[in-house]
This record gives structure tokens, C-alpha cells and sequence, in this order.
């Protein structure tokens, strides 16, 4: 439904497309003034990825945004899902996945290009408890400029304050690393050498197995390279067809 939102919307057919999103936003979830979309799946009852809900949320806007007038609360609804969408993003400004990253850079692309304002001017000040860490100057020279602060205490309380007209994205990115725990490998792979006794031909033995946690590993590529001075025999690809 949300795809074929957009579809009508994009052939200019109002009213389908107002019937669609009729539909669409009883399914909503409603968390914090954030809207987005997603399903489960009615065999395992399990949720799909979030690129899924993603993509859906993104879909809706689009549809809700592709319109020749916009009323008041659609722009209302739009904020909303622009909201949760924003706080999907990595510290990169990508999403969970291709596909989706695609269709949420189109939809807020396109949003941001409706509630344009040509002369914003905003003055954002970072602050810890009474003291001033920074401080950012948002016009129209730099609007499009990406600009960052390194915070200097974690964990620590900070306060934004934004004044001025306009629109500003603020994101707080938070990175660390960590020791792995246990042994983390998927895989256990040996090769040995054995002497056919046939001239100087050699066969080379490979035994991998997968011993990780999950029931299948999915698919596996091995590739092997010959030895400096040597060359498979006619018959390698056939025995490594038929082995299993």
C-alpha cells in the first residue's frame, strides 16, 4: 500500500492516493511523536528487519509529500516520520541497508526541499551544565557544510540550544570498541599434502567445516590456488564437483 501511495500520488491520482493513506495510517505506530511503519511475520510472529519499516515509512512520506497542495497536517504527519527516520541513520547518514538507504535519502531529500526557508539563520550552542562548549553559526553560506564538536566527557549531560528561524539537523554519534569474547570463528579449514606416487603428482587435501553458532552458515566460497610450479590435473574439477 505504501508503494502504490506514492505510485498514484506520482500519476497525480489524488484520490486514490488519499484512499491509500487512509488506510495506511490506522497501521502507524505512534512512539514519542515519531510515526513509522512495520509488519511481522505471520508465521514466526517475528519482526522484520528494521531497513523493512524503513522503507515502508519512507514510501509513506513520499506519497504524503507528492501532492500539488500540502495541508497543515500533513506536514504535521510528515515531521513525524521524518523524526524516526533520522534517528535511524549511522554516523555515515546511510541506513540499514542499500535499498533502503536509497528510498529514505529521496524522501527526506524531498521534504527538506518543501520546508526550504531561503533566509534561515540559527545559532546553536552546545552546553555542559553553565559552560559553553560551542557554538554553531547556521546561514546561507554554510548551510550545506557539515559541522562537528568532539564532546569531552562520556558519560556526561549536554544541553542544546537553538535559536533563530529555520531548520537544523543535530546528530550525536557515540563510538567504541570492545574486546571480542570467546572464540568468534565461523569456520575451521586445514589443508595437508599427500604423495600419489604417480610421477610428480601431488593431491592437495582441504577439510573445512563451518562451527559457529548457527543452524546453516548459508552459502561459503573456498578458493584455492596452486603452488608456485604446479597445475590442477584434467580431472580436479570433476572430483571437486562430485565431492561433498
Amino acid at each position: 500500500m505504501a508503494l502504490l501511495a506514492y505510485t498514484f500520488a506520482l500519476a497525480n491520482d489524488a484520490p486514490t492516493r488519499q484512499m491509500l493513506l487512509d488506510k495506511l495510517f490506522p497501521l502507524a505506530v505512534s512512539s514519542g511523536g515519531d510515526l513509522y511503519w512495520t509488519y511481522n511475520l505471520q508465521s514466526s510472529g517475528q519482526y522484520q528487519p528494521v531497513s523493512a519499516a524503513i522503507e515502508m515509512s519512507s514510501y509513506v512520506l513520499l506519497a504524503l509529500i507528492t501532492s500539488q497542495s500540502l495541508k497543515a497536517e500533513e506536514i504535521l504527519k510528515a515531521s513525524q516520520i521524518v523524526s524516526w527516520l533520522i534517528k535511524q541513520q549511522n554516523s555515515n547518514g546511510g541506513f540499514a541497508s542499500t535499498q533502503d538507504t536509497v528510498v529514505a535519502i529521496q524522501a527526506l531529500a524531498k521534504y527538506t526541499r518543501i520546508t526550504f526557508v531561503p533566509e534561515s539563520i540559527l545559532s546553536v550552542t552546545v552546553s555542559a551544565g553553565q559552560v559553553s562548549l560551542k557554538q554553531f553559526a547556521v546561514d546561507k553560506t554554510n548551510r550545506l557544510l557539515f559541522q562537528t564538536a568532539q564532546l569531552p566527557n562520556i558519560p556526561g549531560e549536554y544541553t542544546l540550544r537553538i535559536t533563530g528561524t529555520g531548520c537544523v539537523y543535530i546528530q550525536i554519534v557515540l563510538k567504541y570498541n570492545e574486546m571480542p569474547v570467546g572464540n568468534l570463528a565461523a569456520f575451521s579449514i586445514s589443508a595437508k599434502i599427500e604423495n600419489c606416487g604417480e610421477d610428480s603428482a601431488q593431491r592437495l587435501v582441504i577439510t573445512a567445516s563451518y562451527i559457529g553458532s548457527r543452524t546453516l552458515s548459508n552459502m561459503v566460497l573456498i578458493e584455492v590456488e596452486m603452488l608456485s610450479g604446479f597445475q590442477p590435473s584434467d580431472n580436479t574439477a570433476e572430483k571437486v564437483k562430485d565431492s561433498r
